[in-house]
């Protein structure tokens, strides 16, 4: 049986990436020459930052990996997770650790947005006493009306502007 080097066991790490994560590098946007070369002076910055691991076989898939993180979530995202990796972890990180960094700041970063919506209830929908964001009419022919008050409208616009609808 032949030994694998470092290429095939890239090569073949590469092939399982999943569906789900493939779709989602097609659909980010390619880094330009500039972005690439901030990828691989971060790589340098953070091998430099941790001299006692010999990372020299594993640096260009790791280059190629965090590549596809900063497609997908941005050079200076990628740069945030790669800092606070350097005063919280004694190791160089995995990518799959940075992936999950960078999808943990998304999230709160998502969590902040939703704090700044505006807010659903107003003196118009709790005065019909139903429920926020909704106006209950008096009924016509015995069937209750209802309308969408003006505060849940003007929340789905603001949803929508952020992207978040």
């Amino acid at each position: 049986m032949e030994s694998l080097d470092m290429e095939s066991l890239a090569e073949i790490s590469l092939r399982q990436t999943s569906g789900s994560a493939l779709a989602l590098l097609q659909r980010a946007p390619r880094l330009d020459e500039a972005q690439i070369v901030q990828v691989g002076e971060l790589m340098a910055n953070m091998m430099a930052a941790y001299p006692h691991q010999a990372l020299e076989l594993a640096a260009e898939v790791y280059q190629m990996a965090f590549g596809d993180l900063a497609r997908l979530h941005g050079i200076q995202h990628l740069r945030e997770a790669m800092r606070w990796f350097l005063t919280g972890q004694k190791y160089f990180p995995h990518p799959s650790e940075v992936r999950e960094v960078l999808e943990e700041m998304a999230k709160k970063a998502k969590a902040a947005k939703v704090l700044n919506l505006p807010k659903v209830g107003c003196l118009k929908c709790y005065d019909g006493g139903w429920t926020a964001g909704y106006i209950r009419l008096p009924d016509v022919n015995g069937a209750p009306q209802i309308k969408v008050c003006d505060c849940l409208l003007e929340y789905r616009r603001a949803k929508k502007a952020t992207g978040m609808a």
